[in-house]
């Protein structure tokens, strides 16, 4: 079991079309005592079956680390889980149950998405989201609030990029999952096609013409996934 680790969460509104949705994508699912996740090689997401879930991150932590959090940041409760809401708009929930799986129980290879590289979100005022996920445990790694973005990472080596409103040309919804494959994202791509998986938006603004090198999906619960050539 995991005691401390970083996921993504997403709304459930039918397990059964969630879990063949995340199956279709070579994710790997685990269901343990009606707990529900999608498991990747580098990242998990939970398949929430609350009719209060909303797409976000959640942090596993001891009870002694989340009281030790600034008491101000955790007075919504969801279920069993705390809830605060980061300054870009994004749930973070905050749990003491461990996860009931094993980092030998993720699957060896990269879901049909391809390489994952961390969690993006869209701030209006980028020196405020960085003192917050600082207050709960991320450390700046590197880019500036002057250049417009920052990258964090906390113990659990999980990514978070943090940009400026308007850098993206394109759909964003908070939080946003990045896949970045070079010259292999055409390919990624086709075989996205090829399983019939809806693209809610193919990309051409970073090089106008078609076939789109980029693509954005989303699955029902509304997290989104940026499939990029970066």
């Amino acid at each position: 079991m995991n005691l401390n680790a970083t996921i993504l969460t997403t709304p459930c509104l039918d397990l059964f079309v969630s879990e063949n949705y995340y199956a279709l994508l070579d994710f790997k699912i685990c269901n343990v005592d009606q707990r529900h996740f999608a498991l990747a090689k580098d990242f998990t997401i939970e398949l929430n079956t609350s009719p209060f879930a909303r797409p976000g991150i959640k942090m596993i932590r001891s009870k002694s680390t989340l009281e030790n959090l600034p008491s101000h940041l955790t007075n919504i409760k969801i279920g069993e889980d705390l809830l605060i809401v980061s300054p870009e708009g994004c749930c973070v929930y905050l749990s003491d149950t461990p996860l009931p799986y094993s980092i030998h129980d993720l699957p060896k290879k990269n879901t049909v998405l391809g390489n994952f590289n961390g969690v993006s979100l869209e701030s209006v005022d980028l020196a405020a989201s960085l003192e917050f996920w600082q207050k709960i445990g991320f450390n700046h790694v590197g880019g500036s609030v002057e250049k417009g973005w920052v990258m964090m990472k906390n113990e659990d080596d999980f990514d978070l990029n943090l940009m400026h409103f308007g850098l993206c040309p394109h759909l964003f919804s908070n939080p946003g999952l990045n896949f970045f494959n070079g010259a292999n994202n055409p390919a990624i791509i086709r075989e996205i096609k090829n399983r019939k998986l809806p693209i809610q938006q193919e990309i051409t603004h970073f090089n106008p013409g078609f076939p789109a090198e980029n693509i954005i999906v989303q699955d029902i619960g509304g997290l989104t996934f940026f499939i990029f050539n970066d």
